[in-house]
């Protein structure tokens, strides 16, 4: 039987619940700029791929690489300053970190 000494795990997404937080910082993001807001739906399909890609799709297609940095250094200010709001672990998570640490994993 094989031992594993350490288990690593994607946070975001696998291990917390972030989708409202980065809606609310898409969305906050989108109203400085005069952009649409997104729906949580719309969230969901950008997410996975990174930071930059999340702002990519959420952008209007009409946006520059300039005014896009602008709109991701926007969105990195506010998502650090709220990025715990609604965020938490999924149902199960800190049972199963705790039982692993218990077994010295």
């Amino acid at each position: 039987m094989k031992t594993y000494k350490g288990i690593i795990f994607d946070l975001d997404g696998t291990l917390l619940y972030t989708l409202e937080d980065l809606t609310d910082g898409v969305n906050h993001t989108m109203e400085v700029f005069g952009f649409p807001t997104r729906t949580i739906d719309e969230i969901r399909c950008f997410v996975g791929n990174g930071i930059g890609k999340l702002i990519r799709q959420a952008v209007p297609e009409y946006v520059d690489d300039k005014l896009y940095q602008e709109v991701l250094s926007e969105f990195k200010s506010y998502y650090t300053d709220n990025c715990l709001n609604k965020t938490k672990p999924y149902d199960g998570v800190t049972d199963l970190i705790k039982k692993l640490k218990s077994m010295g994993i």
